[in-house]
């Protein structure tokens, strides 16, 4: 034994680089988005936003209060069975609507 430690794979470097700066982070933030985008559509993904998925629960800001009844009154079902079928690897178990000036008061 040299005191030295072990010699790491060139894959687990780079996986804790990746961690360290954060980029995981960021390029799964951007594949999220693109998920939403096309789950809900054009019309929707412009007045909307994802925030995070925290317990399973996918968070979505929406612009205004009108959009947001309408989304949970009327949407809110379907769009969590296409997320749950479509991309079960997010393992979204509900989806939670915050009006957009609720999340910039945060």
């Amino acid at each position: 034994m040299t005191g030295q430690p072990d010699p790491k794979m060139l894959g687990e470097l780079l996986s804790e680089v990746v961690a360290l700066r954060g980029l995981a982070r960021f390029q799964g933030d951007a594949q999220l988005r693109e998920i939403w985008n096309a789950v809900a559509g054009p019309k929707l993904a412009a007045s909307t936003r994802v925030l995070e998925i925290k317990r399973r629960v996918l968070r979505i800001a929406v612009r205004n209060a009108p959009l947001l009844s309408e989304i949970v009154s009327f949407h809110q079902h379907a769009l969590l069975k296409s997320l749950q079928t479509e991309h079960p690897h997010l393992n979204l178990r509900d989806l939670k609507f915050v009006l957009q000036s609720a999340v910039e008061s945060d």
